[in-house]
C-alpha cells in the first residue's frame, strides 16, 4: 500500500514459537549529491533571482537619485504613451446643476458646502481656473 512516506507492506505476524520472523527493508532515496544540491538552491527557500521589471525599478531609482545639497531628490517615473484620460466636462456639468439643485433645497447644507469650498481654496487645496486652462496642450 502506498503511504505518505512511500510504498509499505503490512499485515499481522503469526506469533507462534516455531515460526521463524523474517523481515525485510528496502529504502531507496535520491542520489544524495542531488538532494543536497536541492536543498542549498535559493528557489527551495521560496527566494527567487529578481524579475526583469524589479531589476528595471531599481536601476531606474539607483539613476534618479541624486544629493541636491540639503535633501535627497528623485524623479517621478512616468509611463510613456499614454492614452489621456476622456473628457469629462458634460457628467460634470450635470453633477454641478444637481448640487445647485439640492442646495436650494436645503439652505444649511449650501452655506455648509460653500464654506467648504471657501476653506480649500484659503489652504490651496484647490485653485479656480480659465475655462481654456484644462485644455489638453496645458496639462
Amino acid at each position: 500500500m502506498e503511504s505518505p512516506l512511500g510504498w509499505i507492506l503490512s499485515g499481522p505476524i503469526a506469533t507462534n514459537a516455531d515460526e521463524g520472523v523474517v523481515m525485510f527493508s528496502e529504502i531507496e532515496t535520491e542520489n544524495d549529491d542531488e538532494t543536497l544540491q536541492k536543498f542549498w538552491r535559493l528557489d527551495s527557500m521560496g527566494i527567487q533571482e529578481p524579475s526583469d521589471e524589479v531589476h528595471d525599478t531599481n536601476s531606474f531609482l539607483k539613476d534618479s537619485i541624486h544629493y541636491d545639497g540639503s535633501r535627497y531628490v528623485v524623479e517621478l517615473p512616468w509611463i510613456n504613451n499614454v492614452k489621456m484620460l476622456p473628457d469629462n466636462y458634460e457628467l460634470a456639468w450635470t453633477r454641478l446643476q444637481q448640487t445647485e439643485r439640492a442646495m436650494l433645497k436645503n439652505p444649511d447644507v449650501a452655506t455648509a458646502y460653500r464654506q467648504t469650498l471657501k476653506d480649500y481654496l484659503d489652504n490651496n487645496i484647490i485653485e479656480e481656473i480659465d475655462k481654456d486652462k484644462g485644455k489638453e496642450e496645458n496639462i
